[in-house]
Formats: structure tokens, sequence, C-alpha cells
């Protein structure tokens, strides 16, 4: 799957893909519509293994898939070649944490993500605001 690069975001199809400098996680998933990323675990592998990193973490931000819930932050471990299946867990990050307030930043400046989402109306309008939901 062919995607195209807009200021270190990968956009492809059910999700973009940002790096990271000075986090835990060296990128992070971005769901881009109701549709989970998950259904798209190939083309993310194939994605990170361009980056050619090993042994990195990979969290993933499912808010348009599963909402604002505690299911929501996944992460995984990446071993160079594949997404360990036993190193998928859920997180849980707060409202101040600093992840969730680039996750906050990154869907508000892809407000239009948010029309094909689970989200509400008064979800959408929090994060169009610049609030962490």
């Amino acid at each position: 799957m062919q995607g195209r690069e807009v200021k270190g975001v990968l956009k492809l199809k059910n999700f973009d893909l940002e790096s990271l400098e000075d986090y835990e996680y060296k990128f992070v998933v971005y769901s881009t519509s109701f549709e989970t990323p998950f259904a798209c675990i190939d083309e993310i592998t194939e994605e990170l293994k361009k980056q050619n990193n090993s042994n990195v973490k990979v969290l993933f931000d499912l808010l348009l898939s599963i909402g604002n819930t505690s299911e929501r932050f996944v992460e995984a471990k990446f071993d160079g070649e594949m997404l360990c299946k036993s190193s998928f867990q859920y997180i849980k990050l707060d409202k101040k944490n600093s992840l969730r307030m680039r996750s906050r930043d990154y869907y508000r400046a892809h407000l239009f993500l948010l029309d094909n989402s689970v989200l509400n109306s008064s979800q959408i309008k929090l994060i169009s605001k610049g609030i962490c939901i």
C-alpha cells in the first residue's frame, strides 16, 4: 500500500503512522476511520519495516474506531520484522500525558476524520476546541 508523508505523518488508508523522537514509543498509529487499523496490520507491519527499526514500542490510538474507552490505547513491540502478538496490551494514558495531548493535536488538525468515527458530537466539539478527551 502506498502512502504519502505529510509533516512526519505517513498517510495511509485506515491509519496514519507518525514517528516520534524522545518518547517511550517510537511510532504512533492513529485510526483514521471507524474501521480498526488492526484490519490493516499487514500494511502497518510493512510500513514499520521500511523505517528500519527493531525492538521498538508502537502505540495505537484507536479513538475513531473504539471511542474514548479504556481500550483506546494499545501498545505493542515491533522486533524489526513483525509486531509481536504476545506484546499487545491496553494501556491507560491520563489526560495530561504528552502522548495523549499529541493525539489530541493530531485529531484537531484532522477534524474531517472525526466525521467518519464512533465519536459523538460532544466529543468532536471538545477535540475541535483543543480539549483532551
